[in-house]
């Protein structure tokens, strides 16, 4: 077990701490080898290779609300950081990521790109996005129910 960080002392709660302590409890605090990278200039991002679990949700989609909005994919809603999203209804602000690749050990799951991916998501929902996240197993368990409350939260946020 690795020693607690100076100033922090074994049971305290970050109420003890008081927010003045925060900022020297991170002091020295290093990510693991494994976390740590180069800052590099990002690159032109590669086109993403198709998923035929968005496919399959697009076409569910269409299939199931043809006259409601269609979504736009792979949208860009931060350029300098080539963040981008899986489905975006731009005039509602409405957004859904599919997870995919969770029981193959993709890179979306492990803790350099997770974090990322928090970060993109906690980012759109501070501009305002509303945010919807779906599994694999949503997907391949319940398809029509996740529709379905894509739709719900489309209608919700249109009336509002």
């Amino acid at each position: 077990m690795s020693p607690l960080p100076k100033g922090l002392k074994t049971g305290q709660t970050a109420k003890d701490l008081g927010t003045a302590s925060i900022p020297g409890l991170i002091t020295g605090v290093t990510a693991p080898p494994s976390m740590e990278r180069a800052q590099q200039p990002k690159a032109k991002p590669k086109p993403k290779q198709e998923s035929h679990l968005e496919s399959g949700f697009l076409r569910l989609w269409l299939t199931m609300y043809p006259d409601m909005p269609q979504p736009r994919r792979e949208y860009y809603f931060d350029k300098p950081r080539m963040w981008r999203l899986d489905f975006a209804w731009l005039k509602v602000m409405v957004t859904v990521e599919i997870e995919g690749g969770m029981f193959k050990g993709n890179a979306h799951q492990r803790g350099v790109q997770y974090t990322d991916n928090c970060r993109k998501y906690n980012a759109a929902v501070m501009r305002g996005w509303r945010l919807l996240r779906y599994t694999t197993l949503d997907l391949r368990e319940r398809p029509l129910q996740v529709v379905e409350e894509v739709a719900l939260l489309i209608n919700e946020t249109k009336e509002t």
